[in-house]
């Protein structure tokens, strides 16, 4: 099984910062290990939003020296390209084919007005698998956990 990190920036990244986050992903990910042992890994920035790091533990789990080290990378990523990586508060939507962020405490006020719907796609980068990845990273908004938050 595949352990899944979904990091979320906050501002649209340009092709080129994707094309060199690209890079830099390949650089760590060629070495990151834990206690010694090499991580069987791949990386994607997709939506030039969302950085996504996998492990596949059934080669060798993650330690956490290892996740540490993915960190530390990571906080690296937000302060060479001045984004943040790390909000949790900030979700990600999808609106005419295009990504869009919201503030967690406007959603109920944008779902009232109309601007979104119990259809509206959203971003759940909570996911900690590559299944879940696949099957609940994009979900409509009336089965996301923040729905509550919508319907106060």
């Amino acid at each position: 099984m595949s352990r899944v990190w979904v990091y979320q920036s906050n501002r649209r990244l340009s092709d080129l910062e994707v094309a060199s986050i690209s890079n830099e992903l390949f650089e760590f990910t060629q070495r990151w290990a834990a206690h010694g042992a090499k991580l069987t890994t791949s990386y994607d920035v997709k939506h030039n939003y969302f950085i996504i790091l996998k492990v596949d533990e059934d080669m060798t789990a993650a330690s956490g020296c290892s996740i540490d080290d993915s960190v530390k990378f990571i906080k690296g990523i937000e302060e060479k390209y001045h984004i943040s990586l790390f909000d949790r508060k900030s979700i990600a939507l999808m609106q005419n084919g295009k990504i869009q962020l919201a503030p967690l405490h406007e959603l109920s006020s944008l779902f009232k007005s109309g601007s979104l719907t119990d259809e509206t796609l959203i971003f759940n980068n909570s996911v900690s698998t590559e299944t879940e990845l696949k099957n609940n990273w994009a979900m409509p908004l009336k089965q996301s956990a923040v729905y509550r938050f919508v319907i106060g």
